[in-house]
């Protein structure tokens, strides 16, 4: 078994140490969660307003969560290094139900829904049987190959652009990927569990050196802000509370495969108590997150990845991710300067 750079109780030894680690887990994370605010919105035809209120109140809330499930609370939280953020398996659910309803009612059946995976927390040590070594394993596989689509888009240039797939996209990515993988292979100590935000932020200079940085953004965005609970209000259509407990339903089956992908990246054995513990952070990171006029949330696929990757299992470093988060939160200007950041 590969030894860990940082296990899950280490602190590294220097804050800037800290600092670079955490950085590259927020830029991980932080497409992904300001992504389904912006299609809610788009979905919806919100006015800009309130798509940046939807934002707001996504990134405080997956930071507040993030800090929860990583440090633990009483019995909610898994105490792994765990990125929470709004989730693409209720995208299908919420614009269906938003359509007739409203933001409203997306965030009131998702407030209901979550006490699907709340009550289905309790039963994770039955569930947990069904999770041997082998299942896991192939789990683990399945998130890499899983993401593969996403990397592929991103290296286009995003979809939608009338320039997918140009030449000069492709560039920018390749080069941003044979920096990573350089720094991972023969990169020594804080290098290479750095390489990600290493890479990117090679790449963005030379975005920059090209003139591919739009700051729009950056300067239409509020320098601080408070995302209020309640913002859209809440509204309980039945259907829609239908909806979306299905689509809780389906989070705690990926959920639980990711905890365990978790499990095997870290070297932690995660047994049913455990599992509870992060599942239940999960439903009630939704049922809070959807009073601070959020989508629901659940765990960030994408950066157990960046665990295996740098060897990185420290949750102590991913707490700080959470605590960016919330800051993004309510200083919005640096959520919009981390979207500058070309997708390639």
């Amino acid at each position: 078994m590969e030894q860990l750079l940082y296990k899950v109780e280490d602190r590294p030894p220097m804050l800037i140490t800290t600092v670079l680690l955490s950085l590259q887990h927020l830029l991980a994370a932080l497409g992904g969660i300001i992504a389904v605010p912006l299609v809610f919105g788009g979905a919806l035809k919100l006015p800009a307003d309130q798509i940046v209120a939807l934002v707001n109140a996504a990134l405080l809330g997956s930071g507040v969560v993030t800090i929860v499930q990583c440090r633990g609370v009483g019995p909610v939280g898994i105490r792994l290094p765990c990125v929470m953020g709004t989730s693409f398996a209720f995208v299908g659910a919420g614009i269906s139900v938003g359509l007739e309803h409203g933001v409203a009612g997306i965030l009131g059946s998702s407030l209901v829904g979550s006490l699907v995976m709340i009550v289905g927390s309790y039963f994770m040590p039955v569930i947990r049987r069904f999770f041997p070594h082998t299942v896991t394993s192939v789990v683990v596989t399945m998130i890499g190959l899983s993401l593969t689509p996403v990397a592929v888009d991103w290296a286009a240039g995003g979809v939608g652009r009338s320039d997918y797939g140009a030449i000069g996209h492709l560039a920018i990515a390749g080069f941003v990927l044979v920096l990573v993988i350089g720094f991972v292979q023969w990169g020594r100590g804080i290098v290479s569990a750095s390489a990600v935000v290493l890479g990117i932020a090679c790449g963005y200079v030379l975005c920059l050196a090209l003139g591919l940085i739009d700051f729009t953004q950056v300067s239409e965005a509020a320098v601080f802000a408070i995302p209020q609970p309640l913002t859209f209000g809440m509204t309980f259509p039945v259907a829609g509370i239908v909806a979306m407990s299905i689509a809780f339903l389906v989070t705690i089956v990926e959920t639980t495969g990711t905890f365990m992908a978790l499990g095997a990246a870290t070297q932690t054995r995660i047994d049913g108590k455990r599992l509870s513990s992060g599942m239940l952070c999960d439903g009630v990171g939704s049922a809070f997150a959807a009073v601070m006029s959020s989508p629901p949330l659940s765990t960030f696929a994408q950066n157990v990845g960046v665990v295996s990757l740098t060897g990185v299992a420290s949750r102590h470093v991913v707490m700080l991710t959470g605590v960016m988060l919330l800051l993004a939160g309510l200083f919005p200007v640096l959520g919009a300067l981390v979207v500058t950041i070309p997708q390639p």
